[in-house]
């Protein structure tokens, strides 16, 4: 039996084996994820999801945005039932006549788009290279990973570093705790349980005592010892350090490593003329005595540099983690380690190393050769900043890039941004911090796009011009 259907190029007949060709379009599932309805709940729920990320993003990073909400399992499987949805509805419309091209090209270039935004959330690299002048680097690093590699092994574990959902952005408070993040290596268990974003730093504390009048000064480490003298050079004095205090208050400790208000050091500066007990503050200048009769006068100050860092405001500008690391022979270690720094532990008989963020080879070498910054005529206000480097290829051949601000550089298939620039105390050099990104997604967007923008365009004039025709045709026949 043959029925008859009508669309914009004429009437057409569907026999019985076309009707058994496409029997499966009716079947309850098919159906289902064909449906109008399906279609505009998904759209709406997507569409909640890309507000919250945008709400993310402003209020956070990118990165946050990308790990909590454009990255997540359940934004992925949105994005997954409504491509399965774009198929079915584009399979419902078989068998296809010149009057469905417009339709299929748009249904094509939307899974194009969501293809597209499945392999950036998913494949795509962004890190930072951090070059000072006349220095050569050769990875980059991903911010949204921590990596914790056995030495002795060669084996690794990756754990993802987005502390910044935390953060009270309304009070501009940071309570410093984060969900904890946790991986494991063979025989060792890794645990990253705090976070900074405003680290302070993190040293050895010290007790300084001079005596002017004979031009000595000498450093001593803060290490608490009441039953240790250590000697002054050059004299018969010496000093004890008998205890130190994270926050010295009302005559009495309060607080600990994290919470160090007022530190303090109870010492005694042991003088042939007598001992002299002293409480140094290391935020208040240090104790002075003037020259007595046969004895000089000294002075006594105390440095404090917490083995754990403070932490001094909420916004990202000098990161740090707690990292917990234990294996199964009950060896445990706590360290702090701060952004861009490596830190090598030993944990019983293995040999730990904790970077944050992790490294990643580039592939290829970038030399600073110069960091320009260019300024208006007659001005100090900087005008432009650009980077003048030499790439070095794994085949020995070095070629000149310049990477300036809004003119990027692709270099080994990442493009390149200048993104800050500083003075680096310890070499006394200038350096600069590119951005770089990779996006296999952006090909796939862009044809996308045009596909698109060609199916509208089809949708919109194709149809039309049949029906006229159609209608030219009947009145030629009339």
């Amino acid at each position: 039996m043959a029925t008859c259907y009508e669309d914009g190029s004429g009437v057409h007949m569907k026999g019985d084996a076309v009707s058994r060709r496409f029997a499966w379009t009716q079947h309850p599932l098919f159906r289902f994820l064909a449906s109008t309805r399906l279609a505009i709940v998904l759209i709406v729920l997507i569409a909640g999801g890309l507000v919250s990320g945008s709400i993310v993003d402003v209020r956070t990073s990118h990165r946050v945005a990308m790990h909590a909400v454009y990255g997540a399992v359940w934004f992925q499987l949105l994005l997954g039932v409504f491509a399965l949805n774009l198929i079915c509805c584009t399979l419902k419309a078989a068998p296809y006549r010149l009057a469905h091209l417009g339709f299929l090209v748009t249904h094509v270039s939307l899974l194009l788009v969501l293809a597209a935004a499945m392999l950036t959330a998913n494949f795509g690299i962004r890190g930072t290279v951090r070059i000072v002048e006349g220095e050569r680097m050769d990875y980059y690093f991903d911010p949204a990973l921590l990596r914790c590699a056995d030495a002795t092994s060669a084996r690794a574990v990756n754990i993802p570093t987005v502390f910044e959902t935390r953060a009270d952005l309304l009070q501009e408070r940071y309570d410093g705790v984060v969900h904890v993040h946790a991986g494991r290596l063979p025989g060792v268990s890794i645990l990253v349980d705090r976070y900074y974003p405003d680290a302070s730093p993190v040293g050895e504390s010290t007790v300084t005592i001079a005596i002017p009048g004979q031009r000595i000064r000498q450093v001593i480490p803060a290490v608490a010892d009441p039953d240790t003298r250590v000697s002054i050079e050059g004299t018969d004095w010496a000093i004890t350090i008998e205890r130190t205090f994270y926050d010295w208050k009302d005559g009495r400790e309060a607080g600990g490593p994290e919470q160090a208000g007022n530190p303090a050091a109870r010492v005694i500066v042991h003088r042939p003329g007598g001992d002299v007990a002293l409480t140094l503050f290391s935020r208040f200048p240090g104790f002075s005595t003037q020259p007595e009769p046969g004895q000089p006068g000294f002075t006594a100050t105390y440095r404090f540099l917490p083995e754990s860092p403070l932490m001094r405001g909420w916004r990202a500008e000098n990161p740090a983690v707690r990292v917990n690391l234990s294996d199964d022979e009950g060896n445990r270690r706590t360290i702090w380690v701060r952004s861009r720094e490596r830190a090598e532990v030993p944990l019983g008989n293995r040999r730990l190393v904790v970077e944050y963020p992790r490294r990643v080879p580039l592939g290829f070498g970038l030399v600073l050769r110069e960091f320009v910054a260019k300024r208006y005529p007659h001005s100090n206000i900087p005008a432009a900043y650009e980077s003048h480097l030499m790439v070095q290829r794994p085949s020995g051949q070095e070629q000149p890039a310049v990477i300036a601000m809004n003119a990027p550089a692709r270099i080994g298939g990442f493009r390149l941004y200048q993104s800050s620039h500083g003075f680096d105390p310890k070499s006394r050099r200038r350096y600069t911090v590119l951005s770089l990104s990779r996006d296999p997604g952006a090909p796939v967007l862009y044809v996308g796009f045009a596909m698109l923008i060609a199916g509208l365009i089809v949708s919109f004039y194709l149809r039309p011009y049949l029906r006229r025709r159609r209608r030219g045709r009947r009145e030629e026949a009339s």
